[in-house]
């Protein structure tokens, strides 16, 4: 965390409280406002000139701290320097009260505790509620343009009625283009996983927490949960490609497609949904829950895994059926 500190001089005690707890300020002479807003520092504190003075005297001061809302990093770093400062004042109002003979608990008749029911939790932590979705859009957008290219794209090129003529099976054709699907898909996950690794590792104080939840056994754990669903969506693609006219109207359709499987990913972000079993057989709304609960360090249970992968694969299965049954069809290579 950068910290910057304006007039430090008018408050060295405040200033040596902050490098007692970890926090080492860098000192400033003008600026600040611009300082925040141009990201060199998280946050700044302005010291009055004459806080020594009223501090002296038992006055208050009020100490503007100037945030980038729009920054992680700065309302991390703000929340932590408000809780040291609250800290520290209340520190003095203790002493002030001693020096008068008057117990400092008689000045504080509710003493409220804050209790982490989150284990080694931060509010960092908060952005993993919105992770999933990000893997979920991922999943339904891997493949799409290697799919609309193998078919939509190959039959508008007049590529696709001479492999057809080959003397293998239509489906075993259909089949390459899905696998070829999820092995793309399979490689945007994992580019993205690695992505938001180094994402969080330089951001700074700010993703450590982050980046400690998704370590390598997690990554993993993400990508054997979202095979399943990788399958499904890909042959979802397949299905709306060759049944479009051309690759224009399959490329709008497959725009939209990721859309809706990423819904229930951020309604999640905004309620708490207690996971049970039959939410598991919903595809994409299982595996969102899934995701959710290993990046947050909540580890994965075999039976959700089982219970999604089982009918997400069903599905898919139907899907490849139907998708089979029109490669078969000569509107495939006619679009009509």
């Amino acid at each position: 965390m950068r910290l910057g500190i304006k007039n430090a001089e008018a408050a060295s005690r405040l200033v040596a409280y902050l490098r007692q707890h970890g926090i080492e300020p860098e000192l400033l002479e003008r600026g600040g406002d611009r300082l925040v807003r141009d990201g060199r520092y998280d946050t700044v504190i302005i010291i009055p000139t004459d806080s020594a003075d009223r501090l002296a005297s038992e006055s208050s001061i009020s100490l503007p701290i100037l945030i980038h809302p729009a920054r992680l990093g700065s309302m991390v770093a703000a929340n932590r320097v408000f809780a040291l400062l609250d800290t520290y004042g209340r520190q003095l109002a203790q002493e002030r009260l001693v020096r008068r003979g008057i117990d400092p608990a008689s000045a504080t008749p509710i003493i409220l505790e804050s209790v982490n029911v989150a284990r080694d939790a931060t509010i960092v932590d908060v952005f993993m509620f919105m992770v999933p979705s990000f893997f979920i859009f991922t999943i339904f957008m891997g493949g799409v343009y290697l799919v609309l290219d193998t078919t939509s794209g190959e039959r508008e090129r007049g590529y696709l009625e001479p492999l057809l003529v080959n003397p293998v099976p239509r489906w075993g054709l259909m089949g390459g283009k899905f696998l070829s699907g999820v092995l793309f898909t399979t490689i945007g996950l994992i580019v993205q996983l690695i992505a938001f690794k180094v994402a969080f590792l330089l951001s700074g104080d700010a993703g450590v927490g982050l980046a400690r939840n998704l370590d390598i056994a997690t990554m993993l754990m993400i990508v054997t949960g979202a095979l399943p669903l990788m399958t499904l969506a890909v042959a979802i693609q397949i299905i709306v490609a060759v049944g479009t006219k051309s690759f224009k109207e399959a490329q709008t359709y497959l725009g939209l497609l990721p859309l809706v499987p990423a819904i229930p990913g951020m309604v999640l972000v905004f309620s708490t949904v207690q996971a049970q079993n039959w939410m598991m057989a919903l595809p994409t709304f299982g595996q969102t829950l899934i995701f959710g609960r290993v990046v947050q360090g909540e580890g994965m249970a075999l039976s959700d895994l089982l219970i999604s992968a089982s009918v997400t694969l069903v599905a898919t299965a139907c899907l490849l059926v139907i998708a089979a049954r029109h490669c078969e069809n000569e509107s495939l290579i006619f679009a009509k």
